[in-house]
């Protein structure tokens, strides 16, 4: 019998908390068969700038540039550690990726 389980990493700005400045926090979202857990990235981004249907920041700038290079660092880093813990043949959750 063939198991199959799901696996997702999406970023998101809780954009309800933004401070004076219309920047927000940046957070990780791992899913695993249907549960999930959120990381915060401590990194700030102007919600202008944040483009969420394809979950970076928009534009060729430096600051840009710096936080898409981070998003696409932690997203491997995730990405390695789940393949890491089912190379071990262990139960899966999302807090254990975390």
């Amino acid at each position: 019998m063939r198991t199959s389980s799901t696996f997702s990493v999406l970023f998101w700005v809780y954009s309800a908390r933004a401070d004076k400045n219309n920047s927000s926090t940046v957070y990780a979202r791992v899913t695993v068969n249907g549960k999930r857990v959120s990381i915060s990235l401590k990194q700030k981004i102007n919600l202008d700038s944040w483009d969420v249907k394809r979950q970076k920041a928009k534009g060729n700038g430096i600051t840009s540039r710096e936080v898409n290079l981070y998003l696409d660092r932690v997203k491997s880093d995730i990405v390695r550690c789940y393949r890491d813990l089912k190379m071990e043949s262990r139960v899966l959750t999302p807090q254990l990726i975390k």
